[in-house]
């Protein structure tokens, strides 16, 4: 069965750099605000353990997408 999951738009209003954890990721403190727009992203549940990408981008090898 395919479902269409909403993607909402947003805003970034500011973006900080509070720090880096340990793990390498970085701390953020950020406001954003939501906007009436939206992609619609669809989904299949398959009965494999592979991932299929229905569009792959021109030159970017799967495991970098």
């Amino acid at each position: 069965m395919t479902k269409a999951w909403l993607a909402p738009a947003k805003i970034n209003r500011f973006l900080h750099i509070t720090g880096q954890r340990s793990d390498g990721y970085h701390q953020l403190q950020t406001v954003f605000q939501f906007l009436n727009y939206y992609d619609e992203l669809y989904f299949t549940v398959l009965d494999h353990n592979e991932i299929l990408h229905k569009n792959p981008l021109p030159g970017v090898d799967p495991e970098d997408d």
